[in-house]
């Protein structure tokens, strides 16, 4: 379980919902301490994104429990997810104006064996990217930065054209649904009222729209 100001991984029994341990997640260098935000499991390491004003993914040994590795990216780190090749993908913002964290936004590839970025997408310190989700068969990569764009894990260069355009609205997040593809779009508009969703087919039709709580951030497909 991971937790933005604990600075630790706390692993827990899902039958007696106790903590049974509790990975610290130090610097080795000094006192401080990462931040963890979601995780992927690939073989036997766990890899966490360091999002909040850092710069690297931690990698955790999981027959250990035990912190042994860590790959420095770009700044902020704020999703990842594996694909069907089992390569980890790394979407990070940039960071914020004024902070010590803070340049290009972009999406990295990195081979979860060598630890080493295999590829890197530069989005330039402009951007402001906000969410990455991978399709059911884990081959096609969404993002979010301002609009909304597509591309193949296989392809060499980002997408150009966006794939569904903002118009207007202030998107935060994006989910796909396992069972038809459809695409989920959260408009948070200003952060303040309510959100709205919009539903989209494969086809990049609109299906319907509805009023949700305030800053829509996530999906969860029963």
């Amino acid at each position: 379980i991971s937790d933005m100001y604990a600075r630790s991984i706390f692993v827990a029994n899902p039958k007696s919902f106790n903590i049974i341990d509790t990975i610290e997640i130090k610097k080795s260098n000094n006192n401080n301490f990462h931040s963890s935000e979601q995780i992927e499991i690939i073989g036997d390491k766990l890899f966490t994104n360091s999002w909040s004003y850092d710069d690297v993914i931690l990698v955790i040994d999981t027959n250990t429990d035990k912190l042994i590795d860590s790959i420095k990216v770009l700044p902020q780190p704020r999703k990842i997810l594996t694909d069907k090749e089992n390569k980890l993908w790394v979407l990070c913002d940039g960071g914020f104006d004024g902070s010590a964290i803070h340049g290009n936004a972009g999406i990295l590839r990195i081979n979860p064996q060598s630890l080493e970025i295999e590829q890197t997408f530069i989005l330039g310190s402009d951007s402001n990217p906000s969410d990455m989700q991978i399709n059911q068969s884990k081959d096609s990569i969404y993002y979010v930065n301002n609009d909304i764009f597509r591309f193949s894990i296989y392809d060499n260069y980002l997408p150009a054209n966006e794939y569904i355009k903002s118009e207007g609205r202030n998107i935060y997040a994006i989910g796909l649904d396992p069972k038809n593809s459809d695409l989920y779009v959260a408009d948070v508009i200003d952060y303040m009222q309510s959100g709205m969703i919009y539903r989209y087919n494969s086809n990049k039709e609109l299906i319907d729209n509805f009023t949700v709580g305030i800053i829509p951030n996530s999906f969860v497909f029963k």
